[in-house]
């Protein structure tokens, strides 16, 4: 069992933490186009990045964000549309939902639920709220939401 509060503040973004502890709800996103670092992802923690690199550096060489599940370029065909930093999975605490954000990738992030295309808004404060079986396009890679 995880508990949210067992994580540091620098870990879990402050707006989804909930002054009360949650128990994370067991998930995972599965690759199913695409070639990933992970090919299933287990959701561990209140916050897991997506990119196609494993760390993003800025013009100095710094590393500014460390992808969980990256996506590397030369791996497959689909992998090129996934952007550095493109997108993060969230545990909201105070639903006990996870939610997918797009972090402004260049050609956006889409769910498909149950054969119903939702765009996921660029820096959207709340993100989309997933449930099991969506699929995740991140460009052309595609992932699945499960529960387990």
């Amino acid at each position: 069992t995880i508990l949210v509060s067992d994580w540091s503040s620098d870990v879990c973004s402050s707006d989804l933490a909930a002054a009360v502890p949650a128990v994370l709800t067991p998930a995972r996103v599965v690759t199913i186009v695409g070639v990933s670092s992970l090919p299933t992802c287990y959701l561990d923690r209140p916050r897991v990045n997506l990119g196609r690199v494993e760390d993003v550096t800025d013009a100095s060489g710094r590393t500014i964000r460390h992808n969980e599940l990256f996506f590397p370029e030369e791996a497959h065909e689909a992998n090129p549309t996934v952007s550095r930093s493109h997108a993060h999975v969230a545990f909201d605490a105070a639903s006990g939902d996870w939610r997918i954000f797009d972090d402004g990738s260049s050609v956006g992030t889409t769910l498909f639920r149950t054969g119903k295309r939702i765009d996921v808004p660029a820096h959207a404060g709340r993100g989309v709220a997933l449930r099991a079986g969506d699929e995740i396009y991140l460009g052309q890679v595609r992932l699945r939401f499960e529960l387990y």
